[in-house]
């Protein structure tokens, strides 16, 4: 009688020690029905107006949308030209030698003169009259002969065409000179902002450290929070699954099993000697994929849901360091 109770006993543990409780393949079955409600509460909680609020995108675009950066910079390079000629008139030069040529006269013979002495006969006296020639030492104004010592310095430049044209000559140039870091540094203060601004009149944002379309940044903040709350909702909306269909998460083996199975006598047993194997939950898997691209037979994926790759941004202007075309560079030189 007892070697028969040995038996007994040898195949009851035996039995409870080779048990195996992995339900993984029967609550695999309830992943389009765990997705589908997933995708349902996500779209519910999915508000693309606040998360274009929270990152300061003006949504929908207000005026159209230019896709090709090229069109953009077109369109900047001519706005660039509208305000750089607006600031810098291309007659500059023309003023300029006006203005030299009326500080800086230059006294002919024949003409009318009008000057004061500054010693001499008359000293301090006005001189008028017409030029009729310039000596080495003297000058005939009329009928009068006057000394070029008793002429002050500037005054007597004006009977000399060298030294006349070599002054209007260093008038002009210091003033381009000025003109032209002038116009370099209107063009680094304001060539990145107007490309800017073109670009974001065009539908164009600067954000994570790159320009790109305002709609392909909205189409990434919606994946990406869809992929949020997906993951934050995984847990709880797979748990409600599981129970409605009778299943019973047990804390110590951290495993799913029936409710029938788990409230048995035989799964105490073998889980009090630690003999249950079963296939171990994880609560949140690492790398959620997005509901249209886990389950197709349950959603069809949007033709449009994809991510769009980002603009190319090689030859792009960088912000505050913008790269003059050839038709900017012609700028500093136009009216030298």
């Amino acid at each position: 009688m007892m070697k028969y109770t040995y038996i007994f006993i040898f195949i009851f543990v035996s039995g409870l020690l080779s048990a195996d409780y992995d339900y993984s393949e029967k609550l695999n079955k309830f992943i389009p029905e765990i997705n589908k409600k997933l995708i349902t509460l996500v779209e519910e909680q999915l508000n693309v107006l606040q998360l274009c609020v929270d990152n300061n995108i003006q949504w929908p675009h207000e005026g159209v949308t230019v896709e090709d950066m090229k069109q953009v910079k077109k369109q900047a390079v001519r706005n660039l030209k509208k305000l750089f000629f607006t600031k810098f008139p291309k007659n500059y030069s023309e003023k300029i030698l006006k203005e030299a040529k009326e500080q800086f006269k230059y006294y002919k013979i024949g003409e009318d003169v009008k000057f004061l002495i500054r010693g001499g006969l008359g000293m301090n006296s006005s001189v008028e009259g017409i030029l009729h020639k310039v000596g080495p030492s003297r000058i005939q104004i009329g009928r009068r002969y006057i000394s070029k010592s008793d002429i002050d310095e500037e005054v007597l430049t004006k009977f000399d065409k060298e030294k006349t044209i070599n002054k209007r000559r260093i008038y002009i140039r210091q003033h381009l000179e000025i003109r032209k870091l002038d116009k370099e540094d209107w063009l680094k203060k304001n060539k990145a902002k107007i490309y800017n601004e073109a670009l974001e009149k065009c539908g164009w944002i600067y954000k994570r450290n790159k320009w790109m379309l305002k709609k392909d940044l909205v189409e990434i903040l919606v994946v990406e929070e869809k992929k949020a709350l997906w993951k934050k909702h995984y847990a709880s909306i797979k748990k409600d699954v599981y129970e409605s269909h009778n299943f019973v998460y047990d804390e110590k083996t951290r495993n799913w099993v029936p409710e029938k199975v788990f409230n048995s006598m035989t799964y105490k047993m073998k889980r009090m000697v630690g003999s249950v194997m079963g296939h171990e939950d994880k609560d949140a898997p690492e790398d959620i994929p997005l509901p249209e691209e886990e389950v197709k037979e349950v959603n069809q994926p949007k033709k449009n849901s994809s991510v769009k790759p980002q603009p190319s941004t090689s030859g792009n202007l960088p912000q505050n360091k913008i790269k003059p075309t050839p038709a900017q560079l012609q700028l500093y030189d136009e009216n030298q």
